[in-house]
């Protein structure tokens, strides 16, 4: 009797939450009702079995309970599978333990919950479908989200501040084997390890507008095919991003700034990286044995070390080859010259008559299309050239009637003004004479 009873008010409790659209948080001032204990997680597989409110509103302010967790949802052989849930609260406080571990259940969201000074703030596997959303997740001694073989997540407007504080291979964000994730619009900074580490083999992977600042590295991929990411900063980190395996990925709209390592390529295949803007970084691109990418109007300003490096001279077997590089500026480093240097094959620095702009670099244009008539050679054991250079100075036009040089930038015109004057003298003293004789004539 006294079981039934108490299943009945559960039932009328849910009925009511769901009724009420979930519009403020439910509260309670008991913290010693552990409502996802193993005695009452039965009433939840039951309420949903019977297609009863398959909702579930979290109680805030969880404290500490004696398990490896704060909540644990749908654990392998204890809680069964849960499905459409929906999570708000603070489950933090205790690094020994996971703030929120998810296991074998599907659509399920979280939203506004802080996940901070656990061991780690998100646990998930095998879970489907979760969508994480202004969320707080610092100071979590391993990764503040770790998401593993759940396809179709989705990570969004989340802050996570000073996580993976044991080891520098720990996360902010961590994605193993879970392709169709989604990050967008994440502040991510001063974690000691990794700002997001995606790991394959993954697909379809998107990550939006995040600021990824002060991290150890900013972003690493690995083993990753057929994504995007667009629209990050990333600012001061150890190295802004790494990649390994990487192939048909699209990258663009990024700033890279004052980082000590700017994007290492390694077998990356078939990407694109378009409106980069690197700034004071130690280097811009690393590219080793890299193959058919394109990279197209980007940014190089005061790389320190240097601007694009394409294989390694002492290693012919990194060799990176067929990669185009056009529409780009690099601009001129402390010894007025770009540094760039290419060590691979067949590496195209042009493409239908449009090369790249070298900052710094005084040319010669004899037919004033503002491309220079000399081919701009790139250091490196290549020995490419880009075939259609320009430059942001002023160019040497060379006017081709009279072999006069002149620097100026109306293209060697300047002399026209000279016979416009002279023109203009000559019809004043006409003007003036025939002006007198017609005064004498009259006299």
């Amino acid at each position: 009797m006294k079981t039934k009873s108490s299943f009945s008010i559960i039932t009328i409790l849910f009925l009511l939450i769901d009724s009420t659209s979930f519009s403020s948080p439910l509260q309670t001032e008991s913290s010693s009702y552990d409502l996802l204990s193993p005695g009452i997680f039965p009433y939840f597989s039951y309420l949903y079995d019977r297609k009863l409110p398959s909702t579930l509103l979290l109680f805030p302010d969880w404290s500490k309970n004696d398990s490896n967790s704060f909540v644990s949802i749908g654990k392998k052989d204890q809680y069964g599978t849960f499905n459409d849930l929906y999570l708000t609260g603070q489950y933090k406080g205790d690094p020994n333990i996971i703030g929120l571990h998810i296991d074998n259940s599907s659509d399920i969201q979280i939203v506004g919950s802080d996940l901070s000074g656990n061991r780690y703030g998100i646990l998930m596997r095998r879970s489907p479908g979760i969508a994480v959303t202004d969320c707080t997740a610092s100071g979590n001694l391993i990764d503040g989200f770790y998401v593993e073989r759940s396809e179709k997540c989705i990570i969004s407007f989340c802050q996570l501040i000073s996580n993976s504080a044991r080891i520098s291979n720990d996360a902010a964000i961590r994605v193993i084997g879970s392709s169709h994730t989604i990050i967008q619009g994440c502040e991510i900074r001063m974690n000691y390890g990794t700002g997001i580490f995606l790991q394959g083999p993954m697909r379809f992977c998107t990550v939006l507008d995040c600021d990824i600042n002060y991290n150890n590295e900013g972003m690493v991929l690995r083993t990753i095919s057929d994504s995007r990411v667009q629209g990050i900063e990333f600012g001061i980190d150890m190295k802004a991003m790494e990649m390994l395996d990487v192939e048909n990925c699209s990258f663009s709209d990024c700033m890279v700034y004052r980082n000590g390592e700017g994007v290492s390529m390694e077998h990356v295949i078939g990407c694109s990286f378009e409106r980069f803007e690197f700034t004071g970084s130690g280097y811009g691109v690393y590219l080793i044995s890299s193959h058919d990418n394109l990279l197209v109007e980007n940014t190089f300003t005061g790389s320190k070390s240097f601007d694009m490096l394409i294989g390694s001279p002492d290693a012919p077997s990194l060799s990176s080859d067929r990669n185009q590089i056009f529409g780009n500026l690099f601009q001129k480093d402390a010894k007025n010259l770009p540094s760039v240097h290419d060590n691979g094959n067949d590496n195209l620095w042009h493409h239908q008559g449009l090369g790249n702009t070298w900052s710094g670099w005084e040319w010669d244009d004899k037919d004033g299309d503002r491309i220079a008539d000399t081919p701009f050679e790139i250091n490196g054991t290549a020995g490419s050239k880009d075939m259609f250079p320009t430059s942001d100075v002023a160019p040497r036009m060379i006017d081709r009637t009279d072999g006069i040089i002149d620097t100026s930038e109306n293209g060697g015109g300047g002399h026209y003004w000279y016979i416009f004057i002279g023109v203009l003298v000559i019809f004043i003293l006409l003007s003036v004479i025939i002006f007198l004789k017609k005064d004498r004539s009259t006299g």
